[in-house]
């Protein structure tokens, strides 16, 4: 496997964006493109989850294969620009990924060259974009490797393969630092670049930003937006703290607490009929289970089903009985998920005998060798 240098790379070539505001004007050419009627541009969260606001902050008409867009920017904002073809909605749920290009609109004269699929567009004229187009070729670099290790992984996890899943779970324990050592090393870089708040968004543990970001950068408006993010989703529980209590009923409906399995092992594991990854794991939950099943450890799976039908019937289908399944039918919006800061699922918590916190969202071969340190594993 060829071995990139991008460390060496980034510190060579690292730019300081301008973060100046100004007038921008962008000027594109599209070839084999003679449907295209209108440019949309609207901006971009960089919290790492590229969320698209659904304000629409520029467009211009597409006429004879030529746009132009004009306007002025307060800092350089993080975009999507979509290309509307004949007969196309300006919005949608779901746009072809091919008619949507990102980039930064920076203060200046860029310009776009682009063909039939706009998403491959080249980018000229912004110093900023440079290093954009940097960060986004080494990510795609890692995740062209990550990529068939995952679909490996998880075609074994849904069969409960567990030897075949430790064989790619030990290639991605090899492949995931390279990656984040080169993310690391391209926000020490360009510390001082808008590029850097999306590189961070997409390291594991990221850090305090005042070590990551430049002064000017930390308190500029993306620095202080990424800054919020992370503050929203620091754990609320630290490993080695007392777990809060709870009370949920039980899918018999009897009521079920948290503290009455004191002394033992717990794993709480928030799941929904609805959630796919989640539904996905259970012939694996259920290997595991029967694994490490006895007096000294419980499964309590919480789920955020709003619908009892649901949860039931997805409790049917998995045959996951044996464990206990409890909710409020409260959806992410009850009790017990925001006690624990749960915001998306899977997500589970791995509770000591002492009601302390051992490990927080462990998964697959991880979990069963976390709980192998604690409980004696049956594996024939």
């Amino acid at each position: 496997m060829r071995k990139y240098k991008w460390l060496a790379i980034l510190c060579l070539t690292g730019h300081i964006a301008n973060a100046q505001a100004g007038h921008y004007e962008i000027k594109g050419t599209l070839t084999s493109m003679d449907n295209a009627t209108k440019i949309y541009v609207t901006p971009l969260s960089m919290t790492g989850r590229g969320f698209v606001y659904k304000e629409i902050i520029d467009s211009a008409a597409v006429v004879d294969g030529h746009f132009q867009l004009t306007g002025t920017i307060d800092y350089p904002k993080y975009v999507q620009l979509t290309l509307v073809t004949a007969g196309a909605a300006a919005e949608s749920s779901a746009p072809d990924r091919r008619k949507i290009l990102r980039m930064f609109l920076t203060p200046g004269e860029t310009k776009i060259l682009g063909d039939s699929i706009f998403s491959r567009s080249q980018v000229a004229g912004s110093a900023l974009n440079e290093e954009y187009k940097m960060l986004i070729t080494m990510s795609g670099h890692y995740d062209s490797i990550l990529r068939p290790l995952h679909e490996h992984y998880y075609k074994a996890l849904y069969q409960a393969d567990i030897p075949v899943m430790k064989l790619y779970n030990d290639s991605l324990n090899i492949i995931k630092p390279q990656r984040m050592q080169a993310f690391a090393g391209f926000v020490s870089a360009h510390n001082n670049s808008p590029a850097a708040i999306l590189a961070a968004s997409m390291l594991t543990e990221p850090g305090n930003i005042d070590t990551l970001f430049s002064p000017a950068l930390a308190n500029s408006p993306d620095g202080l937006a990424y800054s919020k993010n992370q503050e929203a989703h620091r754990p609320n529980i630290k490993t080695g703290e007392k777990v809060p209590d709870f009370t949920l009923t039980g899918a018999d409906g009897k009521k079920v607490s948290l503290s009455g399995y004191a002394g033992k092992y717990v794993l709480i594991d928030f799941w929904a009929s609805w959630c796919g990854p989640c539904r996905n794991e259970m012939t694996f939950m259920k290997k595991l289970y029967a694994m490490i099943k006895g007096s000294s450890f419980q499964l309590l799976a919480v789920s955020v089903d709003t619908k009892k039908e649901d949860w039931m019937k997805a409790i049917s289908e998995e045959q996951i009985s044996s464990w206990t399944n409890i909710s409020d039918l409260k959806g992410m919006k009850g009790t017990v998920p925001a006690l624990y800061g749960v915001q998306s699922i899977p997500h589970n918590f791995l509770v000591g005998p002492d009601g302390r916190l051992l490990a927080e969202n462990v998964h697959g071969t991880a979990l069963l060798d976390l709980l192998a340190k604690y409980l004696p594993v049956n594996d024939k």
